[in-house]
Formats: structure tokens, C-alpha cells, sequence
């Protein structure tokens, strides 16, 4: 039985599971950054499903996990409670929840995304271009804090196929240097450890605080998706320049981060020789390339283009 009052919210922003506690699931802290910068309703439960009347606008923030939603039903009615919904694509390889699939037949939908992949049958005049990656990076990352830090090189992220030629030249860990994964899933680590016995592949980390325990990672990208598709520099990118970590960056994707306004070229690497001679001044590195994202303007910049987007 519903406890506590109904309300109507300016703006809502929906999760399919709670957001609350310590996590480093990157839709969830989309959600605690719309929270905070737009002063918004968070709808990631049956209870808050059900107090809420309406909204002048609904967020819907994609996931993973819609299976494991409880308020579907609340769901489809909040669309259609809503002046106005919009769909975040915060990740193109999951698919919109049917509810929204079967609203946006008949009804206008907005999407919020990196880039501008095809989704619900949207034509180009709805879509809005707004990092994502920095939204999430923005909530969940602590600071860098002092610590001894593990030599070597680290890899954080998904295994994706596109980039295995780009693993295979700088993951095998045989060449001079330490190699330690940190994958995104149980699944991902043991395609990691499969395919690079001799590095060192972790667990799930609880927290983000623990990327201050590593010196020095690798930037790549999908080769051929990044270039196709112009997007803002990854999450992992942010996650690790914040916690001070060195970021070495493949020479391939220099030139998309480039076009992201961010010039790393004094950090590319193309070869284990360059890796090598990288994690001899990790230091050095880590304090420029914090001058180089000003996280503060970055907040700011972000934060302007949601209000703008949302209509404030």
C-alpha cells in the first residue's frame, strides 16, 4: 500500500532500479547529476512511482537492468502524466524499455545523447548532443588522494571486440611491464584473463576511490565506430585524469579526442617501447593532464547545456 502524500514535480528523472548507495554503474550517476542540476523528482522505485501525479517533464534514463523493474506499470502512465519526456541513449548497444517504445508511437519523445545513433525512429531536429560521459564522471568520481601507487600499466573497461588489436598490443603483459584490468563485469574479466594469462585481472572494484591505487593507464577506442560517429571522450577517460592517473592514449584516438576539444597528443602511444618510456615520468603526466580538463568549467559548461536542453 502507497505511504505519504502524492506530488507533482516540475521535472522527474527515472531509473529502473534504485540509485542509491555506492556504485560505479554509469546510469546511476546520470540520474544523481539530473538530481542535482535541474533540482529533479528521482522516480527508481515502486514507492516513488506511485507518490508521483505527473511532471512537466519526464527524464527516462536507459538501463541494463529494466527486467529488474518494479514500477513498469506506473512507468507507461507517468509518460503519458508527463508535458514532455525525454529518452537519455546513455548507452546504444541497450534498446528503449517497451513502454517508451510503445508511447513514442503515437507521442513526441526527445532523446539526450553522445551521439546521434538511431533509436526510437527520432528524426535528427530531436535529438541533443550532451556529454554523458562527463555527466556521470561529474557525480561519481572522488578526487585523487595521496596514496602509493601500483607501477605498471592499467586497463579499465569493457572487453569489446572492435578493439581487441589494440589490447593485443598493449595488454599481453610480456613486455616489460605490468599489466592490471579492472573489468566492468565478472564476464569481461574472464575474456580478459583468457585472452592475457599474464596479466593481472581484479574483481569488481567496490568504488571508483580505487583507481588512486594505479599510476598509469591506456586510452583506445573502436577504431571504426569513433570515426563514423563523433562522440565525447569516454567516462574512463574523466574517471582516471580526476583520480591521477596517468592516461596514455593510442595514436589512433588522438585525433578523436582532438575533435572533443582535448589535445593529447603529447601523451600518444603507438608501441609497449612507448609504453615503457610513458610510465617513466607517470608523475609529471598526471599533473598536467589535470590542467588540461578543468573540471570546474567542465561542471559548469554541462550543467548549462542540461538546463538549456530541459527548457529552463
Amino acid at each position: 500500500m502507497m505511504t505519504g502524500a502524492r506530488v507533482y514535480k516540475r521535472v522527474a528523472v527515472m531509473h529502473a532500479t534504485s540509485v542509491s548507495g555506492n556504485t560505479k554503474m554509469y546510469t546511476k550517476h546520470l540520474v544523481k547529476f539530473l538530481e542535482g542540476a535541474l533540482n529533479a523528482y528521482v522516480i527508481d522505485s515502486r514507492l516513488s512511482a506511485e507518490r508521483l501525479v505527473g511532471c512537466e517533464l519526464l527524464i527516462i534514463v536507459n538501463s541494463l537492468y529494466t527486467n529488474y523493474c518494479d514500477f513498469l506499470d506506473h512507468a507507461k502512465r507517468l509518460c503519458f502524466a508527463a508535458g514532455r519526456v525525454v529518452y537519455i541513449h546513455a548507452d546504444t548497444a541497450i534498446q528503449p524499455p517497451e513502454f517508451l517504445q510503445c508511447y513514442v508511437k503515437d507521442n513526441p519523445v526527445d532523446v539526450w545523447a553522445t551521439q546521434r545513433t538511431p533509436v526510437l525512429g527520432m528524426s535528427e531536429d530531436r535529438y541533443t548532443r550532451i556529454n554523458l560521459h562527463f555527466m556521470s564522471c561529474a557525480e561519481a568520481v572522488p578526487s585523487s588522494v595521496p596514496c602509493k601507487r601500483i607501477g605498471g600499466l592499467m586497463y579499465y573497461g569493457s572487453f569489446r571486440r572492435l578493439r581487441t588489436a589494440q589490447f593485443d598490443k598493449y595488454l599481453s603483459g610480456e613486455d616489460g611491464y605490468a599489466v592490471h584490468i579492472i573489468p566492468t563485469s565478472l564476464k569481461v574479466g574472464r575474456l580478459f584473463q583468457e585472452r592475457f594469462p599474464a596479466a593481472v585481472v581484479y574483481g569488481l572494484f567496490d568504488s571508483l576511490h580505487q583507481l588512486n591505487f594505479f599510476s598509469a593507464t591506456v586510452y583506445v577506442e573502436d577504431p571504426i565506430h569513433t570515426k563514423m560517429h563523433p562522440i565525447f571522450p569516454a567516462g574512463r577517460l574523466y574517471d582516471c585524469i580526476h583520480c591521477g592517473v596517468a592516461v596514455a592514449v593510442d595514436v589512433d584516438a588522438v585525433e578523436t579526442l582532438c575533435r572533443a576539444g582535448k589535445n593529447f597528443g603529447a601523451y600518444s602511444v603507438s608501441s609497449p617501447s612507448d609504453v615503457l618510456e610513458f610510465l617513466t615520468r607517470t608523475d609529471e603526466v598526471a599533473i598536467e593532464q589535470r590542467r588540461l580538463i578543468d573540471f570546474q568549467v567542465e561542471y559548469a559548461e554541462t550543467t548549462r547545456l542540461v538546463h538549456e536542453a530541459a527548457g529552463f
